[in-house]
């Protein structure tokens, strides 16, 4: 999932209007909490039952 990273890690280097937001969760999302990585971004690898998902939020500082 580096791919993932390294593509918003380029865009905010192109973009520097823009930075990543820590993702915080309320109790409606508890299965994603234990997802959730220091940086705040969201990871979840590859198994047996689905694909692996890549979430950040990035929002523009005027």
């Amino acid at each position: 999932m580096d791919e993932n990273e390294n593509i918003i890690k380029e865009f905010l280097k192109k973009n520097k209007e823009f930075k990543i937001k820590k993702i915080k969760l309320n109790n409606n999302y508890k299965f994603f909490k234990k997802f959730l990585q220091e940086d705040g971004c969201i990871k979840i690898y590859q198994n047996k039952n689905t694909d692996g998902f890549f979430i950040t939020k990035i929002v523009k500082e005027c």
